[in-house]
């Protein structure tokens, strides 16, 4: 028996997520404590992405960021409080 929800993708989605940070052995933190990030925190750093998306610049510096930065941290995880960490 199957289960009836409105956003049937949004489990896969995260299994995806899931599945994809496991291979990499990468993690997505709360910079000011040590745990995962909330729901909040991810739809920030997805929309601020999104909407870089929109202009090329933006996305271009978005994705560089970490190049120069002392945590390593892209602007998008600046404004949602993450950092990536190797696991």
């Amino acid at each position: 028996m199957t289960e009836l929800t409105p956003y049937p993708r949004a489990a896969s989605q995260r299994e995806e997520a899931a599945g994809a940070e496991e291979e990499a052995d990468i993690r997505v933190r709360n910079v000011e404590q040590d745990r995962p990030i909330g729901y909040g925190s991810s739809a920030g750093r997805y929309f601020i992405t999104v909407a870089f998306g929109i202009f090329y610049v933006p996305l271009l510096l978005d994705y560089l960021w970490p190049l120069w930065d002392k945590q390593h941290q892209a602007f998008h995880d600046k404004v949602a409080s993450s950092i990536v960490v190797r696991v």
